[in-house]
């Protein structure tokens, strides 16, 4: 781990950027299909992403010539697969797919990308802060 462990930060936040920005995909697809017989509804689970964010935590083993160097920190990519809906159904042409269930999962989906955007861009104006006051 490193000093400070913005590297750790700025990975976590990236790896949920990545989320999200998938979750955006399956949910505007789930309303294009939305005429589609048969179409089963498709989104990320969430929980699979904690699970694999808490099985991270690898360091990057550097060859480090001086014990005062910092240790790199590694995020281990972590696949999230989309999980279908396949017993549910909602429609009478046996689609899954609830309008008003898409458009809630989107606005919800917005506003964690949204969080996690000002997040990174206060981290990053941190840095900015802490290199001008170096100077």
């Amino acid at each position: 781990m490193s000093g400070f462990g913005l590297d750790r930060v700025f990975a976590l936040l990236e790896r949920g950027l990545d989320f999200a920005a998938q979750r955006q995909e399956l949910l505007a697809s789930n309303i294009a299909n939305v005429e589609t017989p048969g179409y089963k509804r498709r989104d990320l689970d969430f929980e699979s992403l904690l699970k694999g964010l808490e099985e991270q935590g690898g360091e990057l083993n550097l060859a480090r010539t001086s014990s005062r160097h910092l240790p790199g920190y590694v995020a281990k990519s972590k696949e999230v697969f989309p999980v279908k809906e396949e017993n549910i159904t909602i429609r009478d042409d046996g689609s899954s797919i609830d309008v008003e269930r898409e458009m809630v999962a989107l606005l919800e989906n917005g506003l964690y990308y949204q969080t996690l955007s000002k997040l990174t861009a206060g981290k990053f104006n941190l840095l900015r802060t802490v290199l001008k006051e170096v100077r």
